[in-house]
């Protein structure tokens, strides 16, 4: 499954490691991009601060998620799945009240809406370019 693949410790955010976004939009798992042939540049970035020192920084990206929101729904989505069930949650079952899982399947929802939201404007936009 997918989430034997991650590192122990680590969250299941961790799945997108070492992956990045195309110009594109296209999802980068190797040097080149298997869309639009283009490579990312790779080569780091030559900063100087105000007292003239050089520093040579490697370039940095958000990896396969385009905003810190994606990052926070997969964190937030994890923190309820492993959240222990409470003692009330048996209660909820039996009285036909919402289940104390519900708030997963809602932030799933919502990411998976934002995400499908992204990759259809994407397209749209790739089209109308053509």
């Amino acid at each position: 499954m997918w989430f034997d693949d991650r590192a122990p410790g680590k969250g299941w955010s961790s799945l997108w490691h070492g992956l990045s976004l195309c110009s594109c939009g296209a999802i980068l798992v190797a040097e080149e991009c298997s869309v639009c042939d283009a490579k990312p540049d790779c080569a780091p970035i030559e900063i100087v601060d105000e007292s003239g020192r050089r520093y040579c920084v490697p370039p940095a990206s958000m990896g396969a998620e385009g905003r810190i929101e994606d990052w926070l729904y997969l964190d937030l989505i994890q923190r309820e799945w492993l959240r222990p069930a409470s003692a009330a949650a048996e209660g909820m079952l039996r009285h036909r009240q919402v289940p104390e899982r519900a708030p997963v399947v809602l932030l799933y929802w919502t990411y998976f809406e934002s995400r499908m939201e992204r990759l259809v404007r994407l397209g749209l936009d790739q089209m109308a370019v053509c």
